[in-house]
């Protein structure tokens, strides 16, 4: 079988292309590395520290009042892996300073510790920590 390296980038479709970059730069940190206007869209493309390359694509026939749903078919989240389990209490008190909506971490016992948040357009985002 063909080898893979791991993920290269991830891409998602939302409303407002600008307030999702505005929104992930000043939650998780993304910068913006480009910006480009393909056949009636328009995609931001942000990098992070971590090497994660997210593409924020804004269709022109997309529904303004279109939000996320988990449950149905495609994406149900994304998960950023945290190095140590005390960051998910940074996390928490980050989210808190900046008024981001988050749970209360969720102990998974042999698979770590999750704090789930949501973006502009409901899309669910966890903080994770795996022992391993």
């Amino acid at each position: 079988m063909p080898s893979v390296q791991g993920i290269d980038h991830i891409e998602l479709t939302v409303r407002d292309a600008e307030v999702s970059a505005a929104w992930y730069e000043k939650v998780l940190g993304f910068h913006v590395r480009g910006v480009h206007h393909p056949e009636n869209a328009y995609l931001i493309v942000m990098g992070h520290l971590s090497g994660t390359i997210l593409g924020l694509w804004q269709h022109g026939e997309q529904p303004a009042t279109d939000l996320f749903s988990e449950f149905r078919t495609g994406l149900d989240h994304i998960a950023f892996r945290v190095s140590t389990r005390d960051e998910i209490g940074d996390w928490t008190a980050h989210f808190a300073a900046l008024g981001v909506e988050h749970s209360e971490p969720e102990d998974a016992g042999q698979y770590g510790v999750v704090l789930t948040f949501r973006d502009p357009d409901n899309i669910q985002l966890e903080v994770y920590w795996r022992p391993d």
